[in-house]
């Protein structure tokens, strides 16, 4: 089976990418023939370059460049199946798939359909099942409102379209529980993947305990250091942990 990978970024912008590549890694070697369509290039497989422009939030002309991109791909390389992995290149997928004929997979790994920012955690913290226009003027800051009264306009609009995809890929029970709020169904769970191996460093845990003045117990917070990422009820939960815990450490 000949499948077209459709992805944005290249590897080294976020997890998605990874995990992208390490699904591709693991259908190639079952045999399948990948294909990728992304603005960088993902070694091991060919590849069709997009243009860069996503910081010109200007969507359905974005939506228009990339499926009359993808089309060209489909009538070229004659995929037996498209799988789109992002929130820029999902719509657009869609588009060609059905305009081509070519069955399609959507893959979801946070909430991009149902929030600007795809994390469901506003600027100052607050946490909401689903974004709306009183959610942004109540809790986004003013400079931000155009912006982000566009976007959820915009994600509004497109959801009877994500219905149409072929299959629906979930990373997870969460995101699962966001797309029925918002009427889409039928999925399928492919947990977030990671190759343990890439990251069997050897330590000193002694030298580097030291080094870092830590403690007897260390537990760490893994991610990035933004409020999407959870690091602030991280902090919140550690607080009484340590002050509980003298012999433990928060990394």
């Amino acid at each position: 089976m000949k499948i077209l990978f459709v992805i944005y970024h290249p590897l080294g912008i976020g997890g998605a990418e990874v995990t992208t590549k390490l699904i591709a890694e693991g259908l190639k070697k079952l045999g399948h023939e990948i294909v990728f369509v992304s603005y960088g290039r993902y070694e091991g497989f060919k590849n069709y370059k997009l243009k860069n422009y996503n910081k010109i939030p200007l969507f359905y002309l974005q939506n228009y460049y990339i499926s009359k991109y993808l089309t060209n791909v489909i009538k070229k390389e004659k995929p037996d199946i498209i799988h789109a992995n992002d929130r820029l290149t999902i719509m657009p997928s869609i588009i060609a798939a059905k305009k081509t004929k070519t069955p399609i997979v959507i893959h979801f790994r946070d909430y991009w359909f149902v929030c600007p920012r795809s994390s469901c955690v506003a600027p100052d913290n607050t946490i909401y099942e689903t974004c709306n226009y009183k959610t942004i003027l109540k809790h986004y800051p003013i400079k931000r409102w155009i912006i982000d009264l566009y976007k959820i306009s915009y994600l509004k609009s497109i959801r009877h379209i994500l219905k149409k995809a072929d299959i629906k890929i979930v990373n997870g029970s969460s995101v699962k529980n966001k797309l029925k709020l918002i009427g889409i169904n039928n999925f399928e769970t492919i947990p977030t993947l990671r190759n343990f191996k890439d990251f069997n460093i050897k330590l000193n845990k002694t030298k580097l305990k030291k080094q870092h003045k830590l403690k007897k117990t260390v537990i760490s917070f893994i991610g990035g250091l933004t409020y999407t990422k959870g690091i602030l009820n991280a902090l919140k939960i550690m607080m009484p942990i340590l002050k509980k815990n003298k012999e433990t450490s928060f990394l």
